[in-house]
């Protein structure tokens, strides 16, 4: 068998670097994918944007680059989230993160941290329950 020099500079540089993903030389599975958890809400009570001290965010964890929020999930999914999650996060432990919403809200019956009026108190009504006339 055969191996290319470029073959073998990449096996190194992933051996030297890792993917932050396997301590062990087993693949884990990195990505953290909405369709996972539950996202379907009636009141915005029902959606977080952090789960335990992480804030929810979809996508490959090992890849080099922070995580740092802006998802939500049903709350109902919070320990499957963080059970997922825990061990992908080790190689992220020097990431700093800018401020990011992780206020989470019900928009049609979906959680979102896109909220067009913020996080309502409870309902789905797309109203702001702060004074009119400010």
């Amino acid at each position: 068998m055969k191996l290319r020099l470029g073959s073998l500079v990449g096996l190194l540089l992933a051996f030297i670097v890792g993917d932050g993903c396997s301590s062990s030389g087993t693949p884990k599975n990195c990505t953290i994918s909405a369709s996972s958890y539950d996202q379907s809400c009636n009141v915005d009570s029902d959606c977080v944007g952090m789960a335990d001290r992480y804030a929810v965010q979809f996508g490959n964890y090992c890849q080099s680059a922070c995580m740092c929020g802006g998802d939500a999930i049903n709350k109902t999914s919070v320990a499957q989230y963080v059970q997922d999650v825990t061990p992908l996060t080790a190689s992220m432990a020097g990431c700093f993160c800018p401020s990011v919403n992780t206020d989470a809200c019900c928009e049609n019956n979906r959680c979102t941290t896109s909220c067009p009026q913020g996080v309502d108190g409870g309902t789905d009504s797309g109203t702001s329950d702060a004074p009119a006339g400010g």
